[in-house]
């Protein structure tokens, strides 16, 4: 099929070599931006001057407000030169989504440049280039039109579908044939027809995927905040968890409580936690990024201090099944310095169950104003951030390591070498296992004999590339301390029973 016109994403990734739309997936148009009840202070990054499309690949939007006016943007590109096009806006709830006679098409206002909002559903795309990026609206130059959608407050959580049809004939000539449609018989009918009319989108303004959530309670049908409270980054302090699965039940799900206490100058441990909010089992790879609150600008944020299995990485996969919240059954180890006085540390994450091996680039997002920060997280589905409680260790250790560790599948004695190490010391560690019954975790440990090998009997099913942390302390005012060549390595022993 050659198309020409208006082109708008009918899923995220989607490029002109895609049309028609084979996919299957018809209802998650990244090119419908619902940015919630508050306008947005730029447009500029909605569409990337490059063709990579670097900031098209990000959402921008966010489940609506039912019963108050939510600001709408629509980007697009030009598949033709010198093209007019009207595109017109319907939505429905998810119960009148197969009886396209029941669309709707009030509830929306429309104002151009600087003029008074009208109510209507269309508005104008223009350019002469063929290949130009468009933006329905720029409120820096006050130009396009401004839109707002105020969908009812229909019962407890209304479930909004946003439906888009480009009439690219300049003349009026192909207007929305929704008036004349008979229902659908089911979903797969509709998609067919949807992929079949690239010029027209849908967006399910309910967030589909693996969801972390940006605060407390926070469902995937409602808008994300601005606060820096995800209860979903599981920070643990300077020990591992002996059973991640523990924060996965329905109780802990629920708390509203936030972990995020550190202690600065070691190795702290991090498990995200996602609910697969799709019908389908997925997959999530969930980045994590650290900033300081003097520092919030996306371009700035790092990803340097993290590491998996004892290697540099910034990332981990989850797997879930439809319904089920999954946490990170290995963690991401973090290690932080003092931050300069009056600020401390925020942690990010990024959560892509795209299928992508390749990292979000932040690197365009260059905001400077704390509220335009504030207004791209909100907006971000994927986005969450956490912000850190740090403090000094009681006592810095005098050993601290992280040993990588690839092991092979079977039962070993796993544990501590020491070597010249006085029985006056202590040591905590953590090994992540690949479950509970082959994770070890051990605080304040007295050492007990210099050259002492303590060991476990573990058993791994398969194979693990994971690493163990360690910290010791001489305790010197107990008569504790270490001489030349001293040390604590990892003992891991087959089992030849």
């Amino acid at each position: 099929m050659t198309y020409t016109g208006l082109f708008l994403r009918q899923y995220m990734g989607q490029d002109i070599s895609s049309i028609p739309n084979t996919t299957g997936n018809w209802f998650t148009s990244p090119d419908l931006l619902v940015y919630g009840t508050a306008p947005a202070y730029s447009t500029r990054n909605f569409n990337s001057r490059d063709e990579d499309y670097a900031s098209r690949d990000y959402y921008f939007s966010q489940p609506p407000t039912p019963g108050s006016a939510n600001y709408v943007y629509v980007r697009a590109k030009t598949l033709s030169p010198n093209l007019k096009s009207t595109l017109y806006l319907y939505y429905c709830e998810a119960a009148a989504l197969l009886q396209p006679r029941n669309w709707q098409s009030g509830n929306f206002t429309v104002a151009v440049d600087t003029g008074a909002p009208v109510a209507r559903n269309y508005f104008t795309l223009s350019a002469d280039a063929l290949g130009a990026l468009l933006t329905s609206y720029d409120p820096v130059a006050q130009q396009g039109s401004l839109i707002t959608w105020t969908p009812p407050a229909a019962g407890s959580a209304p479930h909004y579908y946003l439906i888009a049809w480009a009439d690219n004939s300049s003349d009026g000539s192909n207007p929305p044939p929704f008036a004349d449609l008979q229902p659908f018989s089911d979903l797969n009918t509709l998609g067919n027809y949807v992929q079949s009319n690239p010029n027209m989108v849908v967006l399910d303004t309910w967030y589909t995927g693996m969801f972390l959530r940006q605060y407390a309670g926070q469902t995937n049908y409602q808008p994300g905040s601005t606060a820096q409270g995800s209860p979903d980054l599981i920070v643990t302090g300077a020990v591992a968890l002996a059973d991640p699965t523990t924060y996965a039940t329905p109780g802990a799900y629920a708390s509203a409580t936030l972990n995020q206490n550190v202690t600065l100058q070691m190795r702290n441990f991090i498990y995200p936690r996602v609910l697969n909010t799709s019908a389908v089992a997925k997959t999530a790879r969930v980045y994590l990024y650290e900033s300081t609150s003097d520092k919030l600008s996306p371009a700035g944020w790092q990803s340097g201090n993290f590491t998996v299995g004892g290697a540099p990485c910034n990332y981990v996969d989850i797997t879930a099944q439809p319904g089920q919240v999954a946490v990170a059954q290995l963690p991401i180890v973090w290690r932080l310095d003092v931050p300069n006085p009056g600020t401390n540390y925020v942690l990010i994450s990024y959560t892509d169950d795209s299928g992508s091996q390749d990292p979000p680039d932040f690197s365009i997002f260059g905001y400077v104003n704390s509220l335009m920060i504030e207004q791209f997280v909100a907006t971000q589905p994927r986005i969450a951030w956490l912000q850190i409680d740090g403090a000094r260790p009681t006592a810095v250790p005098d050993m601290s390591y992280e040993y990588p560790l690839t092991i092979a599948a079977g039962t070993y004695y796993t544990g501590l070498q020491f070597k010249g190490i006085p029985s006056g010391g202590t040591v905590t560690f953590s090994l992540p296992g690949s479950g509970a019954a082959n994770t070890l975790v051990l605080q304040g440990m007295p050492v007990p004999d210099p050259n002492a090998a303590v060991t476990w009997p573990l058993t791994f099913p398969t194979a693990l590339t994971t690493s163990l942390v360690l910290n010791y302390w001489a305790n010197r005012s107990g008569g504790g301390g270490t001489g030349g060549g001293a040390n604590i390595s990892v003992a891991l022993i087959p089992s030849t029973s």
